[in-house]
């Protein structure tokens, strides 16, 4: 179960409403923490990330993604 702070703003109901249909879907998923910027939950976070390379030096996978989004968008279009 995730823990919410009880915020009345917009953009707190609205993620509280997409976490809440997300776990209605998934009963059984990963546990999702949700950190602010700047607190220590995403320093700790932060360091964890590496930058993935393809094999050969090739693209990484956010490039991979980068390049995906750009042809989505232009197919949009």
């Amino acid at each position: 179960m995730t823990v919410l702070p009880e915020v009345g703003s917009p953009h707190s109901q609205t993620l509280r409403a997409i976490v809440g249909a997300l776990q209605r879907q998934r009963p059984y998923s990963m546990k999702l923490v949700i950190v602010k910027q700047r607190e220590q939950p995403e320093m700790a976070f932060r360091q964890l990330l590496v930058e993935d390379k393809g094999l050969d030096g090739g693209p990484s996978y956010m490039d991979f993604l980068c390049c995906l989004h750009k042809g989505v968008c232009q197919l949009l279009n």
